[in-house]
């Protein structure tokens, strides 16, 4: 049944992309965000790679359609150079490229490829609207699902899609979050809110069940950035759901057969099987794992490793400060420049993204990743400025801004949670960016519109 659902699914949305290829683009977006291949258990209908079909047919309906793939904007071009000196990092290298590098190399070129097609395929608020709002539902319903049955379920460790582990997963549920708030505040329709609410709650105790402090630490920060934004939302929409969470997590356990079990040690999370239910287990597992938060970060085998592995990247650069040491090569490069001879162990994982950019694009690939990132947020808030100088109908300009709003804190949300690990091929987050470079065009049209009526009324 499950793989009848996605073929049905799938077929529609193909045949609906040759009518208009921004349906195309939302069944891609169905399988870049859901993982609904992860609903059929990886069976022989992977081996089609339907993934693949979708974007192929995406990529040809546009072109059908006479729709632009490259649009021009100052992001675009950054994402060009970017994606040009990652490739140029593999090839100074003079070297075989690993598998890894391989995959990734491509994985990365055809998620930019995407990226823009995003942004020339959202046209109009309309679209736009429709694209947020599918985006919430397909980031937020498998979060939700692993948040409330992976607690009844017991779960110690929820990983939940391709991102990766733990951590990668908690990053890509942290930047789901701004999405499925603003776009639930959003509705007209309170039972619709109400549905986003309990989404919205799901995703929170997905991020908590992850296990990640990283994770837990970002869900903090945005969690305060949501509360400032809205402050008149706050008890319907944060204190009541994140505040049951919080009592259940948080809340001393009335048995004092824990207290000598979860000293906060890195092994204390596989120690569930111990007397209770299922609940009271994660809860303590949980418990334990961010116990570890209150001890300073070098006394924390962890955090040990990881600043090395970040000092290491900083050496990797300051040896190769233009093209660095080859994109998703860190690993393969790591025994090198390992200044303690294995002693964390040997082809070690970097744990940092922004750092990543740094030891494997150098200095160059850095910066350019940099500018994409600043200039995201500049056309985020030139975007605003537009929308509250030219858009008229109320309703609208409170949706736009709620859609602005989302972008922004969930490129908050990936800085602060990539910072312990790697995810710069992640498709949340190059497709946020092409939204970015969709709003943008849509704005700038806004004030052409005006321009239009001024003159109009000055002749």
């Amino acid at each position: 049944m499950r793989i009848l659902f996605l073929i049905v699914v799938t077929v529609s949305g193909i045949i609906a992309s040759f009518y208009n290829a921004f349906y195309g683009l939302l069944l891609y977006t169905f399988y870049s965000f859901a993982h609904p291949l992860m609903l059929v258990g990886w069976t022989s209908f992977e081996t089609y790679r339907p993934s693949l079909i979708v974007a192929i047919v995406v990529i040809a309906t546009t072109i059908m359609q006479n729709k632009k793939i490259i649009i021009k904007h100052k992001l675009t071009f950054l994402c060009i150079l970017f994606l040009g000196q990652c490739y140029l990092s593999l090839l100074i290298r003079g070297e075989d490229m690993s598998y890894s590098s391989s995959y990734f190399i491509g994985l990365l070129s055809r998620t930019l490829l995407i990226t823009f097609i995003t942004s020339s395929l959202i046209e109009d608020f309309s679209k736009l609207k429709m694209y947020m709002m599918a985006s919430a539902v397909f980031l937020g319903l498998l979060g939700a699902y692993y948040g409330f049955f992976g607690l009844l379920a017991g779960a110690t460790s929820i990983v939940g899609n391709l991102s990766g582990d733990n951590n990668a997963y908690s990053t890509w549920l942290n930047m789901s979050l701004p999405v499925i708030y603003y776009v639930g505040m959003a509705l007209r329709d309170k039972r619709w809110r109400t549905i986003a609410k309990i989404i919205f709650a799901g995703n929170v105790l997905a991020v908590l069940l992850t296990f990640s402090r990283a994770g837990s630490l970002t869900l903090c920060v945005i969690l305060v950035i949501l509360t400032l934004h809205k402050m008149r939302k706050i008890l319907l929409f944060i204190i009541i759901p994140i505040g049951v969470i919080a009592l259940f997590f948080l809340a001393p356990n009335s048995s004092t057969q824990y207290g000598e079990r979860w000293e906060g040690n890195e092994t204390a999370v596989k120690q569930v099987g111990v007397a209770g239910s299922k609940a009271e287990n994660v809860k303590e597992a949980y418990k334990a794992r961010m116990e570890t938060l209150r001890q300073p970060l070098g006394e924390i085998d962890s955090g040990k490793s990881r600043i090395h592995f970040w000092v290491t990247a900083i050496h990797m650069a300051n040896a190769n400060p233009i093209f660095g040491v080859g994109f998703q090569r860190y690993m393969d490069e790591y025994n090198n420049y390992d200044n303690t001879y294995g002693f964390f162990g040997g082809a070690r994982a970097l744990h940092n993204t922004i750092l990543q950019t740094l030891a494997e694009m150098g200095y160059v690939g850095f910066l350019l990743f940099a500018a994409i990132i600043v200039n995201f947020f500049l056309t985020i808030e030139a975007s605003k400025r537009r929308v509250k100088r030219c858009m008229e109908e109320d309703q609208e300009k409170k949706e736009f801004t709620a859609y602005l709003n989302a972008l922004s804190i969930s490129m908050v949300a990936f800085i602060i949670n990539s910072s312990f690990v790697n995810c710069l091929y992640f498709e949340t987050l190059w497709a946020f960016i092409g939204v970015a470079i969709a709003v943008d065009n849509i704005t700038k049209k806004f004030d052409q519109q005006e321009i239009v009526l001024q003159a109009d009324t000055n002749g």
